[in-house]
């Protein structure tokens, strides 16, 4: 139908043309569509009717599990999991306040998975559970009530988000790609390093971010 798959994204697609600028992306069975033309979008939403039964909502305020808010005064966009955090809070709090005398690898490695997806909201805790990961395999109870802190930490800032900041497009200025770098040293059990790195544009919201065991 005319769309073009990213080079940099394999889940999204775009179509360009002196008539609109849409671009969908589309994640096993969440799609979200933007564009300058509702024609373009109403002829999208036609085409995937034929072939399949699908639910349309007008506001796009979540995607994956991560809910979007927009500040009516700057444009800028938080990016939140409440029912995520509200289901890690449900689940862990009682154990931070008594943790567990033993556990399981999958018991680890269940909370482990859950803070690990956490962090497309918050990248403030990527680099503890990039540490807690290489423990996955076989963590201790000390590891376990590692983890449990990050829990904590997460229930006193369950409010907080990755705020996206606008782009002013009518001020004329470049968008300005911004990348932080950081290492630490023979910080691992094993002596290897650690490196992290985001990148976003602007001075505030990193799109991506990177926390890792040097190999």
């Amino acid at each position: 139908n005319g769309y073009k798959r990213s080079a940099f994204d394999s889940c999204l697609f775009f179509k360009i043309n002196e008539h609109e600028m849409t671009f969908v992306v589309i994640h096993v069975d969440d799609t979200f569509i933007f564009s300058t033309s509702d024609a373009a979008i109403n002829m999208f939403v036609n085409m995937l009717q034929v072939k399949f039964d699908i639910t349309i909502n007008d506001d796009a305020d979540s995607y994956l599990g991560v809910s979007f808010e927009t500040d009516p005064i700057t444009g800028n966009v938080k990016l939140h999991q409440p029912k995520l955090i509200q289901t890690l809070l449900d689940q862990y709090s009682s154990q931070v306040k008594a943790p567990p005398t033993t556990i399981t690898t999958k018991d680890y490695q269940q909370l482990l998975a859950t803070l690990m997806y956490l962090t497309k909201s918050r990248p403030d805790i990527q680099t503890s559970i990039s540490f807690a990961a290489t423990h996955a395999k076989d963590p201790t109870l000390e590891h376990y009530v590692d983890l449990l802190k990050v829990v904590s930490y997460i229930e006193r800032t369950r409010d907080y988000g990755l705020i996206i900041q606008a782009y002013n497009y009518e001020s004329a200025q470049p968008l300005q790609l911004i990348c932080h770098v950081d290492a630490s040293y023979l910080t691992h059990e094993d002596s290897k390093s650690h490196t992290g790195y985001t990148l976003s544009f602007g001075n505030v919201g990193t799109f991506y971010s990177k926390s890792s065991k040097q190999s």
